[in-house]
C-alpha cells in the first residue's frame, strides 16, 4: 500500500508447455494484447485496462522516485516494512508482489544503501529478518509527498462515492484472483481458471 502522504516535491517538478506464474499478470497482458490484435477489438478487456493503469503508474513512480535513489518496487518494499517490520525475505516478497529472487536482489541493494538491515531471528538463528533503518524511514518521508500527489491524480477523477465504489471493486477483484495467484500457475489448454483449486 502506498499510504504515506507527507512532505516532498510535487509531480510538477519532473519535466510440453511451461507453466508461467500469474502473480503480476504479465502473461495475461501479453495474451490479451495478442488476442485483441487478432480479433481487432475496439473495446479493451478489463485486464488490459488494469495493466495499462499499472504500467502508467509504475512509469511515473520510477520517474519521481529516481532522484531519491530508489525504484517503485523498492519503495513498495519499504512501505511493507513500515507496516510490519521484521519480515523474512519471502514474506516481504509476497507483500511487495515480486518473486523471492527479485526481492533477494532488492534487499541487497537496499541494505547497501543503508535503508534496511538484516538480523538473525532470536528464536531461530537460521532465519534473517529485515528491518527498516532510520535512514530508510527518512527516505520514505522524503518520497511520501510525490507518491501521495500521484495517488491524488488517480483519485481526483472520481467523486468520494465513486472512489469508495472503485476501491471496493478493486478489493473484490483481488479476492477473486488471489486464490489463482497463490496456486502459482496460469490456466493451461483445456483447463480454465474456474477449474483451478481455490485452496492455498
Amino acid at each position: 500500500a502506498l499510504a504515506h502522504r507527507e512532505g516532498g516535491r510535487g509531480l510538477g517538478a519532473r519535466a510440453g508447455r511451461r507453466v508461467r506464474p500469474l502473480c503480476d499478470l504479465r502473461w495475461a497482458y501479453a495474451a490479451l494484447v495478442s488476442r485483441e490484435s487478432v480479433q481487432f477489438s475496439h473495446t479493451p478487456s478489463t485486464l488490459y485496462m488494469v495493466k495499462q493503469l499499472e504500467l502508467a503508474i509504475r512509469a511515473v513512480l520510477d520517474d519521481v522516485l529516481r532522484p531519491h535513489g530508489i525504484t517503485a518496487p523498492q519503495y513498495t518494499a519499504l512501505t511493507a516494512l513500515a507496516a510490519r517490520d521484521g519480515l523474512t525475505s519471502a514474506q516481504l516478497a509476497r507483500r511487495s508482489f515480486v518473486t523471492p529472487q527479485t526481492m533477494h536482489e532488492q534487499v541487497i541493494a537496499l541494505e547497501r544503501a543503508g535503508l534496511v538491515a538484516r538480523e538473525k531471528d532470536e528464536t531461530n538463528r537460521r532465519i534473517l529478518l529485515i528491518h527498516l533503518t532510520p535512514l530508510g524511514r527518512e527516505r520514505m518521508r522524503a518520497c511520501a509527498g510525490v507518491v501521495a500527489e500521484l495517488e491524488g491524480v488517480v483519485e481526483g477523477v472520481m467523486s468520494t462515492e465513486e472512489l469508495d465504489q472503485f476501491r471496493d471493486r478493486l478489493e473484490r477483484a483481488h479476492q477473486a484472483v488471489a486464490p489463482v495467484a497463490r496456486a502459482g500457475a496460469a490456466p493451461s489448454a483445456g483447463r480454465g481458471v474456474a477449474g483451478m483449486t481455490e485452496t492455498g
